[in-house]
């Protein structure tokens, strides 16, 4: 079962001197079924589940790393150890970006995302949304300026003299 809740598996056959490259597929209903692709659609298939196990290891390491305490996390030795207070911040400062990108819409704060979390180009984007650069571009200034004005309206007043 995969990380992001996709079920299927991945296999190779061999038969009458031929390789079939096979992922079966769990449907709704529970029945599985055997689907043939290219070796290039296996291969694309196989190196996603291969990150989505990576992902999922990495998540598994986070959630046993938050649950120790410090003297537990001291113990391991090597590692650096945030403190109770560092994890607690941590986990505000995530909070306090997702109601942030919550406030934006939907378009740039996708593609705020794409552009600046995952790495992709301007042109990538742009072709994955079916718009121009210049109107990826324009997302992410607005975005920017957003995000900007929603932490600044987060900010503390600070006493004036």
């Amino acid at each position: 079962m995969s990380y992001w809740k996709l079920h299927y598996g991945l296999k190779i056959q061999r038969k009458n001197n031929r390789t079939l490259y096979i992922v079966t597929v769990l449907s709704q209903k529970g029945r599985t079924r055997d689907v043939a692709v290219t070796k290039d659609v296996y291969e694309t298939i196989k190196e996603f589940k291969n990150q989505d196990k990576h992902f999922k290891n990495q998540d598994e390491r986070h959630k046993e790393y938050l649950s120790l305490s410090e003297e537990e996390i001291a113990g391991r030795g090597g590692a650096f150890a945030p403190s109770a207070e560092d994890v607690a911040l941590h986990r505000m400062l995530i909070e306090e970006l997702k109601d942030a990108f919550l406030q934006l819409p939907p378009v740039q704060a996708r593609r705020y995302l794409l552009v600046h979390a995952l790495g992709l180009s301007y042109a990538e984007v742009a072709l994955k949304e079916g718009c121009s650069k210049s109107a990826v571009k324009h997302s992410l200034v607005l975005a920017k300026k957003n995000l900007q004005t929603i932490f600044q309206n987060r900010l503390p007043e600070t006493p004036s003299e």
